[in-house]
């Protein structure tokens, strides 16, 4: 039987990640928290080198029974850390929700869902300023798959299957979105890097909507 696996990267986020965790326990089989600092984040400390978080995310993570994937060095971007959660087979279920994020619905029996569809998109509400984006949350492994590039670009045998503008839309799920909940330190961070990462991205970033990236 298919199997309903919750994706999140963290570093840092023990203000915020209990929420995330919380509001999804118990509507998926496995929770996988891959953490760590990315390699465009400024360390914590004045030593140079803070890798692992420096507060409780860890912790906290074990404390609900999640699969921590951690890693002796910096990841190199956010796909390369996406990638990390894509632990299941072939017609598994992934929904991914960041660890500023809360499930605000129940979530769907993935056995109903019809077999040529793919990719579904989930509707993510900003809260405090009351914006919000149909970003794709929760898709089906199929064939290889994997995040390329410094956001969440997801490819299934070399196909794009993540384009906002094409994904089904999944009316029955929205996300609240925290991102002005963040100390104010991670929240500068944040932002730096996906300003600074979507410089780089090829000509589909633009669909994203964020940062009034154009």
């Amino acid at each position: 039987m298919a199997m309903l696996i919750a994706g999140i990267i963290a570093y840092n986020e023990e203000k915020l990640l209990p929420m995330c965790i919380e509001s999804i326990i118990g509507k998926v089989d496995e929770i996988v928290v891959v953490e760590g600092r990315i390699d465009m984040f400024p360390p914590r400390d004045g030593n140079g080198w803070n890798i692992r978080s420096s507060d409780r995310t860890i912790e906290i993570a074990h404390g609900y029974g999640c699969n921590v994937i951690t890693s002796p060095r910096p990841w190199t971007d956010e796909a390369t850390m996406r990638n990390q959660y894509l632990i299941g087979n072939d017609g598994d279920w992934y929904i991914t929700i960041d660890a500023d994020e809360k499930c605000m619905t129940e979530l769907p029996d993935i056995n109903d869902f019809p077999n040529n569809i793919d990719a579904y998109s989930v509707y993510v509400k900003m809260i405090g300023d009351n914006t919000g984006i149909w970003r794709p949350r929760l898709f089906r492994h199929n064939g290889t798959m994997e995040y390329r590039t410094i956001h969440d670009a997801l490819f299934s045998d070399d196909k794009l299957i993540s384009r906002p503008s094409k994904a089904v839309r999944l009316h029955s799920i929205w996300f609240a979105h925290y991102q002005m909940k963040r100390d104010e330190l991670r929240r500068i961070e944040k932002d730096k890097y996906y300003k600074d990462g979507y410089t780089h991205e090829p000509e589909y970033r633009k669909e994203w909507s964020m940062f009034n990236a154009d």
